[in-house]
Parts: C-alpha cells; structure tokens; sequence
C-alpha cells in the first residue's frame, strides 16, 4: 500500500520539472507531459488525467495556469515555498486522522486506544517529513532527462528560482488537453 498516492507521485514530478525549467514564461502542458512520458517506458499517462492533477494544484495556489498560444503552467510561488505536504493535502486532503473508524462521532475510548495512537504517530512522521521538504529540494535531487522548448539547459541541482507573481492568476484559465503526448 503505497503512502502517497499516483496523482500526488505525479504532481511531485510535474512540479519538480516546472521548478528545475522556471521562468516567467510558462511550461506548455505538452512539455510537462511529454517529460513525465518519457520518464519512464513503463508509465502509460492520460493526457486528461495529468491536466486534472493540474487544474486541482492550481486551485489550491500551487501552479498557475496561462492561457493562450504561448500558455501553459508556471508556479505560483517559488520552489522553496511549495512543501511537498501542501501537494498532497492539495490532492487527497488533510492527512492526519482525528477519529476511530470503528465509532461514530468521538469514541469513548479514544484518549486510551493504542491503535489510534499508533496510527497518528505514523501520520505525524509522514506529515512532518513532507513538510520539511519542498519542490526545491525535490528538483535538486532529481536528474533530468530533456530540457524544456526554448529553455536553456539548467543544473537540477540548482533549480531555478522565480519571484511569486503579484497576482494569482485563476486556476481554470488553462489550456486543457489536446490529448497529446509530444
């Protein structure tokens, strides 16, 4: 049972590629996809699938989303800023557990269930450790493959930085998908 979820393993990925390739200008979504494709012969991606994860880290602040011939996804804000917990709470939700799952409302026994107990000292493990870590250092510790259309070959060990745009841009202003991989 893997701890972090496809879509949250994919937007680490996506966002990784954004901050180690980061401008003004955004990534279109084809390189983004085209990226995550070739990663691995083995993966089998869903253009649609990807823009979901996308257009729901957009909303959350994460990314921006341009729209337009020259359109795509850029960060929200920089690298360092994005805290792998932020996407996966962006994804799937908060992570910590606040109740038994045999009682309805507050169980009586709570404050003395050992199972409980264990269960929140794995998810506090989890939780802390992704949010020590960022997109930054994420990227920094990944080596990629191909560099971006138009963008100048960068370092992963050196991601780029960018300034956080003044004005979050809405999240369903996106391209889409053409449903293309390359």
């Amino acid at each position: 049972m893997p701890l972090v979820s496809k879509r949250s393993r994919y937007a680490f990925h996506g966002l990784a590629y954004l901050a180690a390739f980061a401008s003004e200008d955004p990534l279109p979504l084809d390189a983004i996809l085209k990226y995550m494709g070739d990663y691995s012969g083995k993966l089998t991606l869903s253009p649609g699938y990807i823009v979901k994860i996308f257009q729901q880290i957009s909303r959350a602040g994460l990314t921006e989303s341009i729209s337009g011939p020259r359109g795509g996804y850029r960060l929200a804000r920089p690298a360092d800023q994005i805290r792998l917990i932020d996407i996966v709470e962006a994804l799937e939700g908060p992570q910590l557990t606040a109740c038994c799952l045999l009682s309805v409302g507050i169980c009586d026994d709570q404050n003395n269930c050992t199972v409980r107990d264990r269960i929140q000292q794995a998810e506090l493990a989890f939780h802390q450790f992704f949010a020590k870590e960022t997109v930054a250092s994420l990227a920094a510790s990944m080596t990629f493959r191909q560099t971006p259309p138009g963008r100048e070959d960068r370092s992963a060990k050196q991601p780029a930085r960018k300034k956080a745009s003044a004005r979050p841009l809405p999240a369903n202003r996106g391209r889409g998908g053409s449903g293309k991989r390359g």
